[in-house]
């Protein structure tokens, strides 16, 4: 009976109601996907595209505090303002410096001590691969405090280290030092970053087939040749992966330069992210701070297409 019910558009009681309606609508694909994606998109809008939206809106007005009431519409002022200051192209310069450093030494050493674990047998990497990711977990505020404590000119573990072993002669002050101290904050960062550079390349390397190795022995290819023909192109992905990651983070490295220097001694380690913080928070212009918080991020963006440009290649089937 159900059956000729059906056959003659009658629906069963079954699918009447809320019930009815709610299988008629996720009875397809798309249905089921706009229900459980719908809300996410929602809160996405609401958390991350309306403050991106109303930054730029801010950016393109004066936003002072110090006169709450008087936002006059200025158009790219802000921009114009901030790109002929003199500070910030000192802050951009140590920017890249840092970057730069950063990026090729996390990439650097991190690829070393992947290749080092990846000879290791899988019991040793089980233990070694946790621990060498406790640098990483530190917060960086936490991770900042333990190396103003390492750096310290008085008491600090750097000093008593170097004098001991007859490196130095007396303690040094490695942060009042502008020729050192952008360095120092560079060591800091990355000691922090390297390790999930390290578990990215051994992902990697564990992932490439040992027939491959086995067949270059047979075709008598040295460990440079093997290195260079199977290893690194299968570590292109992780390479992008590390670069792009490392690249954002140390572009808007802040809580580093906060702790250890503040932008100090002079301008020497004043990054970008510290002229931002200055220009925002202490001379109160958030009109300005959210003008070069755009540009910033613009050519971070630019900067990992560039990456992808370079080193991804998708396979044709």
């Amino acid at each position: 009976m159900a059956n000729i019910l059906s056959a003659e558009g009658v629906e069963p009681a079954a699918q009447t109601g809320v019930k009815g309606w709610f299988a008629r609508r996720t009875q397809t694909e798309g249905g089921i996907a706009a229900f459980f994606v719908g809300p996410a998109l929602l809160l996405m809008v609401l958390l991350n595209i309306y403050p991106i939206l109303h930054s730029f809106y801010v950016s393109v007005h004066v936003y002072n505090l110090k006169r709450p009431h008087r936002n006059p519409f200025v158009g790219f002022e802000n921009y114009v303002m901030f790109l002929e200051s003199e500070d910030f192209y000192n802050a951009l310069i140590n920017t890249v410096i840092f970057v730069v450093v950063s990026v090729v030494a996390v990439a650097l050493i991190g690829l070393v001590f992947s290749l080092a674990l990846n000879e290791l047998g899988s019991g040793v990497r089980k233990w070694a691969v946790p621990l060498i990711l406790v640098p990483w977990a530190v917060p960086y505020v936490a991770n900042g405090l333990i190396w103003e404590w390492i750096y310290h000119s008085d008491y600090g573990v750097l000093n008593g280290l170097l004098v001991a072993l007859g490196v130095i002669d007396k303690y040094q002050t490695w942060l009042s030092n502008p020729d050192r101290a952008l360095y120092t904050l560079v060591n800091a960062f990355v000691w922090k970053e390297v390790p999930l550079a390290t578990v990215l390349f051994l992902t990697a390397l564990q992932a490439i087939p040992e027939d491959l190795y086995s067949a270059a022995k047979i075709d008598q290819a040295g460990a440079s040749r093997r290195f260079w023909h199977i290893t690194l192109p299968a570590l292109k992905l992780a390479f992008l992966l590390v670069l792009v990651y490392t690249s954002i983070i140390s572009i808007k490295t802040f809580d580093l330069v906060y702790i250890l220097t503040e932008g100090g001694p002079g301008d020497a380690t004043a990054l970008v992210s510290w002229y931002t913080y200055v220009e925002t928070f202490r001379n109160l212009q958030f009109g300005s701070g959210a003008s070069i918080s755009y540009v910033i991020a613009i050519a971070t963006f630019i900067l990992a297409i560039g990456y992808i440009k370079i080193l991804y290649r998708p396979q044709e089937s």
